[in-house]
């Protein structure tokens, strides 16, 4: 296939277009940024120095949308907005080209309360702003799946696990501690769960949803289990030779939310599963620094 991926430079998109270009793509990416590197096979678009988005489209078979605002804490209904207008045009550009074959990046954040795990028929309020701009978006391309043929693949990802991750963050910080062998500190009990999935996984799930052209709908997609920050540290320390090294602060709050989803439909219809376990990913990570 030609795959344009929008939003390439980025941390997922890096790891895509690499790993579809490995697997025999061309891959046309396009983004602001420049991109970390170049693979055979892979086709920069700058846009910043070009509006001609249809033209950069104008031959691809398949399309990934990643690019959005993402979360943090001053997300605001500006951000919100953005990301839905992004969506919009994008589903548009790609239905006037006859690019049926969509794959969004979708988010666990679409979902909050109620019983875990959560399924893709489950109709929950989203965790967040954010959260509410991918559950937006996702509900408009089940409007084009529905009402204008399109066959868009809405990919809901647990939290990635991956070392091109922002900074500042509790994975990041708990593996560059662990690496610098400092004590790890975790708030509270530490006992809120959360689900993950490794950079290398969201990939493989994208190229396989890409390879079911007639499918459209949404996806859950990350590990099978969801794990608390406490057993997060102690894995991480496990690997990285900081075994041990970890206090309890109780003075300060920790966070209560748990997150877990049923990915048992992308199994059924899309042949994906999470080939990395939280153990597998993090000593991934270790073997390749």
């Amino acid at each position: 296939m030609r795959i344009a991926v929008i939003g390439s430079s980025g941390f997922i998109g890096t790891e895509l277009c690499a790993a579809a270009c490995g697997a025999g793509n061309s891959v046309r990416g396009l983004d602001y940024a420049k991109p970390r590197q170049t693979v055979d096979g892979f086709e920069f678009v700058d846009l910043s120095a070009t509006c001609d988005v249809y033209g950069a489209l104008q031959d691809c078979d398949a399309a990934v949308l990643l690019a959005a605002r993402r979360p943090t804490a001053s997300f605001s209904h500006g951000d919100y907005s953005f990301n839905v207008s992004l969506g919009a045009e994008y589903f548009s550009v790609f239905h006037s080209l006859g690019i049926k074959n969509v794959v969004f990046a979708s988010s666990t954040a679409a979902y909050s309360g109620g019983a875990m795990p959560w399924r893709e028929t489950d109709a929950c309020p989203p965790y967040s702003m954010y959260g509410a701009s991918k559950a937006a978006t996702d509900a408009l391309a089940l409007y084009y799946n529905a009402s204008k043929g399109m066959n868009i693949k809405c990919l809901r990802f647990a939290q990635v696990i991956g070392m091109g991750e922002r900074k500042g963050f509790l994975l990041n910080t708990l593996i560059d501690n662990a690496i610098a062998g400092r004590t790890q500190i975790i708030y509270g009990h530490g006992s809120a769960k959360k689900q993950y999935i490794y950079v290398k996984d969201v990939s493989a799930a994208i190229l396989a949803a890409l390879s079911k052209g007639d499918c459209g709908g949404i996806y859950n997609i990350g590990m099978r289990y969801s794990y608390s920050a406490l057993e997060l540290a102690q894995c991480i320390n496990r690997v990285f030779g900081n075994e041990g090294n970890l206090v309890h602060d109780y003075t300060k709050p920790e966070s209560t939310d748990c997150f877990l989803m049923d990915v048992t439909k992308a199994e059924r219809e899309l042949g994906f599963t999470a080939a990395y376990g939280l153990e597998d990913a993090f000593c991934h990570i270790r073997d390749g620094l």
